[in-house]
């Protein structure tokens, strides 16, 4: 992969930005490091259009980029002229690209670029096997290797606040395909574009004798709600309408001992389930009770993440559940708990 320092040589904000082309190899990490030392580390958008097979480096990539504050793009960087440069938002990453890309503070994947799950492990090893050329011993080998390389991924996913479900999604793609394009609607309930689907301005909704904030996405119609009764129980609850295994997901948050853990940017709160169904409509609702003082922490915040991945079994995958919401104007929920303890 090769990073430039590219933009449009005006000086408004935005015009600068550093492109990311070709594959991703084992020497890629320590390159991309050099290429910051040597630039201006203030600028914070990166394009990425590539793709590769080395993941480990991709995850160490990713990792970069999250230490630099970086928000991933995927498009492509065109020379206009000289030093002036345009980019377009018809980009592709596939493969280690994608994994890399998850490790922005902040990503998009515009609607004309393709973001490619592909799978990651597994494809060569079940054709030796079919075919008989492994022996045994190189096939258990080769087994506990791939085992240590899912837990590395799905670790690095959790890490990144995507939704582990795309690892069950790209392992479930015919290694003989390069990749499948991810659906809009796949970016966005796994948290990968955490940008295109951030919730809308906070809005009042009468409740009782006050008042619930309420906050919904444009796309993926997810809501947020915080409320409080009395003065002092308060709640957040969220309401999906894309989820379909609604026991499934209740089974994570059981395993979790009904709790779960919303990872936010002022701090970490802990929820306890308090109702858990499926409406008419078919959309799920889950809402939590919690503290005044994460209450507080809740209405503040500029970016929740719900998550909740438990195991029966040590060193066993779970059907994992987590979710990632851009929140904005948060002195609007602040004023419903003042009103709710007044």
């Amino acid at each position: 992969m090769v990073f430039a320092f590219v933009g449009d040589a005006s000086a408004r904000p935005g015009c600068c930005w550093i492109s990311a082309e070709g594959d991703i190899t084992a020497e890629t990490p320590s390159a991309f490091r050099a290429f910051m030392a040597d630039h201006d580390i203030s600028v914070r958008t990166i394009r990425l259009h590539g793709g590769g097979v080395d993941h480990d480096a991709a995850m160490e990539l990713g990792r970069l980029f999250r230490e630099y504050d970086l928000t991933t793009i995927v498009g492509t960087s065109l020379r206009v002229i000289d030093d002036i440069w345009a980019f377009t938002e018809e980009g592709v990453c596939a493969g280690a690209c994608t994994l890399a890309f998850m490790g922005g503070s902040a990503r998009r994947v515009p609607q004309d670029a393709a973001l490619l799950a592909s799978r990651f492990i597994g494809g060569s090893l079940e054709d030796s096997l079919q075919a008989g050329s492994v022996g045994t011993e190189a096939a258990a080998i080769a087994r506990v290797n791939q085992q240590a390389a899912t837990g590395r991924i799905v670790e690095y996913l959790v890490e990144m606040g995507v939704d582990p479900r795309f690892y069950a999604l790209a392992v479930s793609i015919d290694p003989a395909l390069p990749g499948a394009a991810l659906t809009r609607d796949q970016v966005l309930e796994f948290g990968i574009d955490n940008i295109s689907d951030g919730a809308g301005r906070w809005r009042a909704v009468p409740f009782g004798n006050g008042f619930y904030a309420e906050t919904t996405t444009p796309h993926s119609d997810r809501s947020v709600f915080l409320y409080c009764i009395g003065g002092t129980d308060y709640f957040v609850a969220f309401h999906f309408p894309y989820v379909a295994a609604t026991e499934e997901v209740r089974a994570a948050f059981a395993l979790g001992g009904d709790e779960a853990t919303f990872t936010t940017d002022r701090g970490t709160i802990t929820g306890r389930v308090r109702d858990f169904y499926r409406s008419e409509d078919g959309r799920l609702l889950i809402s939590f009770s919690i503290d005044g003082r994460e209450a507080d922490m809740f209405a503040g915040s500029h970016r929740i993440r719900l998550n909740a991945i438990g195991s029966s079994e040590p060193g066993a995958l779970a059907d994992p559940f987590a979710i990632s919401i851009p929140l904005a104007n948060t002195n609007l929920p602040r004023n419903v708990l003042r009103v709710c303890r007044t």
